[in-house]
Order: structure tokens, then C-alpha cells, then sequence
């Protein structure tokens, strides 16, 4: 290879260089914020209503998509007292019970299980 070809080849392998070493940086810092992450809720305050946050609404239209990395189960539809379509539901020691109410599934109940005591703490 001659002088001007290495000229050439060198400046591309750094670029090529600088660029995995950015998408490893890159990845490296996603690792770590999901690692660090705080848990998403179950549940957000939306004028004046307890509501299912996204990932609860997403499987209480539709259970077959629980389980999984989220651990959310819900049931069977039944009709609550006001007529609206409503499910229980469950994620770890969570349990609960939302009604579909002016287009939100609507939290109704929500209880809290007491871990094992030789659950971890905090998680």
C-alpha cells in the first residue's frame, strides 16, 4: 500500500473506531438505566380517577397479552354494579378489580397481599 492509499484507509478505520466506541458507550448507559430504573406503576391519578397505566389498560382489554416481563393477569369480563365492563386483575402481591368507564379502565379496588417473610425487602 503507498503513502496516499494509508492516508486514506486511516482517517475511515477511525471513524469506523469512534463509532463502536459510541454505540458500546450507548449501549452500556441503556444497560444501566434499565438496571436503575424505578418500577413503572400500575396505576396513574388522572382528573380526580385511579386509573390503569398503560401497561395494566393494555391487559385488561386484552389478557392474553399478560404475563410475561410485566407479570400483570386479568380475568374474565363481568358487568360491575353500574352495568360497565369490569376485571380483576394481578401483578405479585397486587390484586385488584377496574371497571371500563368513559373510555379508562377505572380502579375500583385495589389490595395489597403481605409478602412471606422471607421475601426480600423492597422488591
Amino acid at each position: 500500500m503507498n503513502e496516499i492509499e494509508q492516508q486514506r484507509t486511516q482517517p475511515r478505520l477511525r471513524g469506523w473506531l469512534q463509532a463502536g466506541l459510541g454505540a458500546a458507550l450507548a449501549l452500556g448507559a441503556y444497560q444501566i438505566y434499565q438496571f436503575t430504573r424505578p418500577e413503572a406503576s400500575l396505576i396513574v391519578y388522572d382528573a380526580g380517577n385511579v386509573v390503569a397505566a398503560s401497561e395494566l389498560d393494555y391487559v385488561l382489554d386484552d389478557p392474553s397479552h399478560g404475563g410475561g416481563a410485566s407479570g400483570i393477569t386479568a380475568g374474565k369480563l363481568f358487568a360491575g354494579e353500574a352495568g360497565d365492563k369490569c376485571r380483576r386483575f394481578a401483578q405479585g402481591y397486587l390484586s385488584g378489580t377496574a371497571c371500563f368507564h368513559d373510555g379508562q379502565w377505572r380502579l375500583i379496588e385495589l389490595k395489597q397481599a403481605n409478602p412471606p417473610s422471607d421475601a426480600p425487602a423492597g422488591g
